[in-house]
């Protein structure tokens, strides 16, 4: 019970955290940041912690194999989790199919020129609020008829049993033949069973099977959103596990230095030459893009033109962002920055060293536990069981720990991947500067990948988190779903992180400085002049 309570606290201290990253981190002359738009951020944080600390929940609630089965014993919390998940699975479905689509829909309105010129210049909420809807519906159409079709024709577990057949003979070491008159005369008709008798009737016949499960509707909305996020988890969960520390050390190492009066001025007038040259950049971008969808053009040079504008957008948004963080340490070494603390090199320091620690011992776990057939050690599953017997909260706290910390590594994934790779738009998140497309577009991933961080530490601590109702669900019932069986029981998706972790440690060691993209080059492929370029 005081495990329980224990996580309750912790819950209710990560949402009023959620809170105040929101309101602290939001740019205040963003204009189009409303009070719904603020509070629908917040509770997608919320509901994403809720998904990510229900697994320490449901260990503590579950400590035994009785509390899974209902059975009510003084080891057990009282919750009924299997609500819980379910609650929390379809508020993850609802928040990335509906809610934060219809948000992001309404917010890119105000900006794009195509959706100005479809239904006119005016930029009032009833006419972002249109157009937000008119795409919501082409989405949920294909959202509910994939889900329709798929839990219709393969909404059924197919989970693997072993059929053992034995003779009556071995269920004990004597066996007595009897008849029906053994009851008077027992000593006259009955007979012990000969060694060599025993030992013959000794055979167990073994069969492969599989048992049916029908999967319910909501359990299938689940898996089918954790499944998507799988995908986006992989990638940047990988990415993250290695760019995490490295990213919190090479803050340390890149740290503002001491400057010159003539190094100072030398840098002051490379930043104002830096920043008229991606002004002008824009205002040529802006004013091609306007000369080119002005004319008249096929569906496919247009979708060919838009998958490009995007890329040169996601190029200019990097160059500014890292002009910023530029003109941000020469702030500090001219001593003009506001709030900056001395110390934060060093905390970045000490935290990018637990940071390495963790992760390192998450590729471990991974290696040794998940991808190893039998797993070579439980490795943290004993260490989680060792500090249960030490203090029953501990190793509830530490799998909380370290269930946050992947979740964490998704965003900071994210986050390198959109500097380093222009396939996908950057969303940086600044303290006092962070846009609400930003906050919204972050929000997003963070609560799709929910549901996959939680089902990759049910199966990473499935020794510990055995009896939870969490690993019933995603480690059974889920992980034999037809068709989704084939990425989960042959761990797909645990090979990929691991493959990029592993070479995302090699790269970011190597590379560890995010360099800005070459404006010439950018302005030679407007002009048509291809240049490289990743998407």
């Amino acid at each position: 019970m005081v495990r329980s309570c224990g996580v309750d606290e912790l819950l209710i201290i990560r949402s009023r955290h959620s809170s105040y990253i929101v309101v602290l981190w939001a740019d205040p002359q963003d204009q189009s940041a409303s009070y719904w738009l603020t509070s629908l951020v917040v509770f997608s944080l919320v509901v994403a912690e809720g998904a990510v600390l229900g697994l320490p929940l449901d260990v503590a609630n579950n400590q035994d194999i009785g509390c899974s089965a209902g059975t009510s014993t003084d080891v057990c919390g009282g919750l009924d989790m299997y609500i819980y998940w379910q609650v929390i699975g379809c508020l993850v479905f609802i928040l990335a199919v509906f809610a934060i689509p219809v948000a992001i829909f309404q917010y890119e309105a105000y900006d794009d020129p195509m959706i100005r010129e479809r239904r006119g210049k005016g930029n009032d909420n009833r006419q972002a609020f249109c157009v937000a809807m008119c795409y919501e519906m082409v989405l949920l159409a294909i959202v509910f008829l994939t889900l329709g079709l798929m839990w219709n024709f393969l909404g059924t577990s197919e989970i693997p049993v072993t059929e053992l057949k034995a003779s009556i003979a071995e269920m004990s070491d004597v066996i007595y033949v009897t008849t029906p008159s053994a009851v008077a005369a027992k000593d006259s008709y009955s007979m012990e069973l000969t060694q060599a008798e025993r030992v013959g009737s000794n055979t167990v016949n073994s069969k492969d099977s599989t048992i049916d499960l029908p999967c319910s509707f909501a359990i299938y909305i689940m898996a089918l959103t954790g499944f998507v996020g799988w995908f986006g988890f992989v990638v940047f969960g990988g990415v993250g596990i290695a760019a995490m520390p490295l990213t919190l050390i090479n803050n340390y190492i890149d740290r503002p230095k001491i400057m010159t009066r003539e190094e100072v001025a030398g840098e002051k007038l490379r930043i104002q030459e830096k920043t008229a040259e991606l002004i002008q950049l824009g205002v040529d971008m802006k004013q091609e893009r306007a000369a080119w969808w002005g004319g008249t053009h096929s569906w496919n040079e247009r979708r060919k033109q838009k998958r490009e504008d995007r890329t040169n957008v996601n190029q200019l948004k990097q160059m500014v962002y890292i002009l910023e963080h530029e003109l941000d340490m020469l702030l500090v070494c001219e001593g003009k920055a506001q709030n900056y603390n001395p110390l934060y090199p060093f905390i970045c320091l000490i935290v990018g060293s637990v940071c390495f620690l963790i992760s390192f011992l998450w590729i471990l776990q991974i290696i040794l536990y998940m991808v190893v057939d039998p797993p070579a050690t439980p490795f943290l599953n004993a260490y989680f069981l060792a500090l249960d017997g030490f203090f029953s909260l501990f190793g509830v706290l530490s799998v909380a720990l370290f269930s946050f910390y992947l979740h964490a590594c998704v965003i900071v994934g994210l986050f390198k991947v959109g500097v380093r790779f222009f396939c996908i738009t950057l969303h940086p998140m600044r303290y006092g500067k962070t846009l609400m497309n930003s906050f919204l577009f972050n929000s997003s991933v963070i609560v799709l990948c929910a549901i996959p961080v939680v089902q990759f530490c049910t199966y990473a601590f499935d020794g510990y988190a055995r009896y939870t109702t969490i690993s019933t669900l995603l480690g059974v019932q889920v992980k034999y779903l037809k068709f989704l069986s084939i990425f989960f029981e042959n761990n797909i998706f645990v090979y990929i992180i691991l493959v990029l972790a592993l070479l995302s440690s090699v790269y970011l060691s190597y590379y560890h400085r995010d360099k800005s993209a070459e404006a010439k080059q950018l302005k030679a492929k407007m002009k048509g002049i291809k240049k490289g370029g990743c998407c």
